[in-house]
C-alpha cells in the first residue's frame, strides 16, 4: 500500500504544479502586483512537494550486515554519499534473537 500512497502524491504534485503553471500563464501582464505576489506561498510548497516526491524516487540506502557487524550507506539526491556507520558492531547478540 505504500506503493499507492506515492503514486497518489506523485500525481497530486504533478497536477498541482501543472495549476500553478496555468495561473501565472493566465494572468495579464498589467496585473496588480497583489495578484502576482499571492501564488508565492503555493509555489514554494510546489518546489518543496516536488522536490519531496522526486527524492522519494531517487534516494537510496544500502544497509549490509554480516558477522557481527553493520554498515548503513545512503545517498540522497543532492549532496554526497555518506557512510553513517561503517562496519559498527551490532549492539544485539544475534544467535540470542532466535
Amino acid at each position: 500500500m505504500v506503493w499507492l500512497a506515492d503514486t497518489v502524491l506523485d500525481s497530486f504534485a504533478v497536477y498541482r504544479n501543472g495549476f500553478l503553471v496555468i495561473w501565472y500563464a493566465s494572468i495579464p501582464e498589467n496585473a496588480d502586483f497583489v495578484a502576482m505576489l499571492f501564488p508565492l506561498r503555493h509555489v514554494t510548497v510546489g518546489v518543496g512537494l516536488t522536490h519531496y516526491v522526486i527524492a522519494g524516487w531517487v534516494n537510496r540506502t544500502h544497509i549490509f550486515a554480516s558477522h557481527g557487524k553493520i554498515a548503513v550507506r545512503h545517498k540522497a539526491l543532492m549532496g554526497r554519499s555518506t557512510d553513517a556507520q561503517k562496519h559498527a558492531p551490532l549492539t544485539a547478540n544475534v544467535s540470542a534473537a532466535r
